[in-house]
């Protein structure tokens, strides 16, 4: 039995998912700072039901919408003092390198990123992390990516 903040928590979660995936596109960015800033704060919740549903939030977002936006929130909490977090914004962070396109600077511009995720303490992140590399590759060519 779940709480009842808990329960409007996930019901809010997947209301959000439904709202990004009807509208899509035609949410403006505003919109969707607010959405993933949101979801993140989720993401930190002791409560792993919680956390697991902003990141079904995050993750709709980023595959639905398939837009880079979301990067400003995903880059930072790969430094967060939290290992679920840390997973989670891994995670969604080789969703992005999957779905979404980038210019090359963009994409050099992650380099640091990448070095930081793969040097992580927890394996699930560096595992995740390993398969990000490789997405990320294929936007970066390879002189590039090897210095």
């Amino acid at each position: 039995m779940l709480s009842l903040r808990t329960q409007l928590a996930v019901k809010a979660a997947r209301s959000a998912c439904d709202v990004i995936a009807t509208l899509g596109p035609l949410l403006d960015a505003l919109s969707l700072d607010q959405f993933t800033t949101t979801a993140f704060k989720m993401c930190q919740q002791a409560k792993r039901i919680v956390a697991f549903a902003g990141a079904e939030v995050l993750e709709t977002a980023v595959a639905v919408l398939q837009t880079t936006r979301p990067m400003g929130t995903i880059v930072p909490a790969l430094a967060d003092k939290s290992k679920d977090v840390r997973l989670i914004a891994a995670n969604l962070f080789l969703l992005a390198m999957q779905h979404c396109t980038f210019s090359r600077t963009v994409a050099e511009g992650l380099r640091d990123t990448m070095q930081r995720g793969l040097a992580d303490a927890t394996p699930p992140v560096r595992e995740t992390m390993r398969l990000a590399y490789w997405a990320w590759r294929q936007h970066v060519p390879a002189p590039v990516a090897d210095q």
